[in-house]
């Protein structure tokens, strides 16, 4: 008897990816709603994680990134200062996205990332929230709206500005 096939977090037993359509070259434009994939828990043993399941009823900043791209490291310092002086009002969640779960760990590690941190290795949830370069960041509402996709580096300002013109009306804390 076969082996069941392995979900995108390693896992055996788990069912195939879903196929998705890669064909356009453009990133996606309006308000949408965060797609229903999964990614995996890189501190929870690789478990597979519902990415809803991320929203916490504050907004949320994702964040797709991996250890061999040069312009998501250089971005890193800003997502981490971001979430450590405003994890309190927003969620930064990062996924290593086509990057060896080894390499990603100790990259975090190393860059002493404290923001959650899960992985998607080959790539199927990166597709299917449109991703196309890296790094590629989601600005998402509370409400699981997609209100702005960024690809490229941000730096502290970009940061500040995006999340102002998006989703600062929809902070679950307002000063």
């Amino acid at each position: 008897m076969a082996s069941p096939p392995a979900d995108s977090c390693g896992n055996a037993g788990a069912a195939a990816p879903v196929a998705t359509n890669r064909s356009s070259l453009q990133p996606p434009s309006g308000p949408d709603a965060l797609p229903s994939g999964r990614v995996c828990a890189m501190k929870n043993g690789e478990e597979p994680v519902a990415v809803r399941d991320l929203l916490d009823g504050r907004p949320l900043v994702l964040n797709f990134w991996a250890s061999w791209c040069g312009p998501c490291v250089q971005e890193l310092p800003a997502l981490q200062r971001f979430h450590s002086d405003h994890g309190d009002r927003y969620r930064v969640v990062g996924v290593a996205t086509q990057d060896a779960l080894a390499s990603a760990r100790r990259f975090a590690n190393e860059a002493g990332v404290t923001y959650d941190l899960h992985a998607d290795p080959r790539g199927d949830y990166f597709a299917e929230a449109g991703g196309w370069g890296w790094p590629t960041t989601l600005f998402v509402a509370a409400d699981g709206t997609v209100r702005y996709h960024h690809s490229g580096p941000l730096d502290n300002d970009d940061l500040d500005r995006l999340v102002s013109e998006h989703l600062e009306n929809d902070r679950q804390n307002p000063d």
